[in-house]
């Protein structure tokens, strides 16, 4: 989870980081928010389990802190300083097919 972690800690304390590299990031929120426990795992990297450790509550995931774009969107709309951002994938790189899956932020 790195290039998540990144994104979601510099924006969380965005004070502390004068930038973010975020390499392969598995922006996943929008495939697995929602996801059920009886939910076939295929197509995601893990299980319902995993994800409910990492991100708490899947159901109100979209709109929680868990979720780097509306970490984004809070400090857009407060007019606080953001940290630049520099995101890079692989064409090769499994994540690769989310890329257009990811929402625009900006």
């Amino acid at each position: 989870m790195g290039g998540f972690g990144a994104l979601h800690t510099a924006l969380t304390y965005p004070e502390t980081f004068g930038g973010i590299v975020a390499l392969s990031s598995a922006l996943v929120i929008h495939e697995i928010a929602g996801l059920k426990p009886d939910d076939p795992s295929e197509g995601l990297l893990a299980n319902y389990e995993y994800y409910r450790e990492v991100f708490g509550d899947l159901d109100t995931l979209e709109e929680s802190d868990a979720n780097p774009e509306v970490l984004y969107t809070r400090l857009k709309e407060a007019g606080a300083k953001i940290p630049p951002i520099y995101m890079a994938i692989g064409t090769e790189d499994f994540l690769y097919e989310h890329k257009s899956d990811t929402p625009k932020i900006s």
